[in-house]
């Protein structure tokens, strides 16, 4: 197990203020760099050829949803600029802290490198989903 979890630095560094693309993109490496799997939450609205829409992703989710190895259930909401939560993610937030699992608010990849030295080998090893 110690192999899986290395506390390494990231590779990818990306500061305050840059895309949230790439934002995004740099914590889903750093999560799947420390043995975790995880998948997008894209919020959007799609025309179809009939002129309906269809919706897509989940309003008030995190960008990034997260299963660490052990089990441990990560939230990752990412913010560029002066970003902040709205009603719908706070309540997000707030679940997930009542039900157990992390939630993280990144404004760069250091906030989630914060938490994933912080917690260390505890992150996988506390909680399963």
């Amino acid at each position: 197990m110690t192999d899986i979890f290395r506390l390494t630095k990231p590779r990818v560094r990306v500061n305050r203020g840059q895309a949230h693309t790439k934002l995004v993109k740099a914590c889903k490496q750093l999560i799947e760099l420390h043995g975790g799997e995880c998948m997008t939450n894209t919020v959007s609205l799609t025309k179809k050829p009939d002129g309906g829409r269809i919706k897509t992703g989940e309003p008030g989710w995190a960008d990034i949803i997260a299963c660490m190895p052990g089990g441990r259930f990560l939230a990752v909401e990412c913010k560029t600029g002066k970003g902040k939560l709205t009603k719908l993610q706070e309540k997000f937030r707030d679940t997930i802290d009542n039900l157990g699992g992390l939630y993280v608010e990144a404004h760069s990849v250091d906030d989630l490198w914060d938490v994933i030295s912080r917690f260390g080998k505890r992150l996988i090893k506390e909680q399963r989903c």
